[in-house]
């Protein structure tokens, strides 16, 4: 991976370089069942996380957070059988820690990891 430097954070933010070899990889591993992956299904979800996701309407600060990738996902997740019991879990953490939005944050990123 390569060096964070100032101009690698400008070109992909709000996204940092880890988050996109982390879609990646997720990407890859659900469509080894479904078909279709790699570096369009990435383009693809990062425009829905902008566009869709109004991440691109947020104020200049607001990063992509794994938290965001679950949201995105989890209904993908969910009917992967590798990912199946992992969404099961998290939406009974999700809903046990219901009050505590860090707490609902831990539990997607958790998920996504």
């Amino acid at each position: 991976m390569k060096p964070l430097t100032g101009e690698l954070f400008a070109n992909l933010y709000p996204f940092l370089p880890v988050h996109i070899d982390i879609l990646l990889a997720l990407l890859q591993k659900l469509a080894s069942r479904s078909g279709g992956s790699g570096l369009r299904s990435v383009i693809r979800l990062i425009r829905d996380l902008l566009v869709d996701g109004h991440l691109a309407d947020c104020a200049i600060g607001k990063m992509a957070t794994p938290e965001l990738f679950y949201d995105a996902l989890h209904t993908y997740m969910e009917k992967n059988q590798d990912f199946r019991e992992i969404v099961i879990s998290a939406k009974k953490a999700i809903e046990l820690y219901s009050s505590n939005p860090l707490a609902v944050k831990a539990c997607k990123t958790i998920a996504i990891m």
